[in-house]
């Protein structure tokens, strides 16, 4: 996809929110699926303000267009958790956290894996949390990387 079609559909999400796209996603999908054709018009009381025929290839390329992910959104973020799994092969963490749900990821290229104290142990980890939105599947996908451990 080029990178005014992906500005493209971003400004429709702008627009009309995550959930919309979404829907749309589902509706272009089984219409291309099924080889469905829509006759679509758009009415106020009696008098028709506008209308499309959609061929199903038509809806292939919108499916096409709206696979593509969004922008990655990129977030510093310090968390005070226990540490309680840290692979330096695999360059991956896993920390635990009382009120909320475990973070796993990875290590980041600037993590000095010889400041870790020891395993499990608590500590604030300061990390960059990405977000990726994939407007087809519609789902959010989640990754971390740790940059640094400090004692709580």
């Amino acid at each position: 996809m080029r990178r005014n079609q992906k500005r493209e559909v971003g400004e429709l999400v702008d627009k009309v929110g995550i959930a919309s796209v979404k829907k749309l996603y589902e509706l272009a999908e089984d219409h291309y699926k099924y080889a469905l054709s829509a006759d679509i018009k758009w009415k106020r009381n009696e008098e028709i303000r506008g209308e499309i025929l959609v061929q199903p290839a038509q809806f292939e390329r919108l499916c096409a267009r709206l696979d593509e992910r969004s922008e990655e959104t990129r977030e510093p973020i310090s968390v005070k958790g226990r540490l309680v799994g840290l692979d330096v092969e695999l360059r991956t963490f896993h920390m635990t956290f009382p009120e909320g749900e475990d973070i796993r990821g990875r290590l980041g290229p600037a993590f000095k894996e010889g400041k870790v104290a020891e395993v499990p142990g608590n500590y604030i980890a300061d990390m960059v949390k990405t977000t990726v939105v994939y407007y087809s599947t519609r789902e959010d996908r989640v990754t971390y990387e740790l940059v640094e451990l400090r004692q709580k």
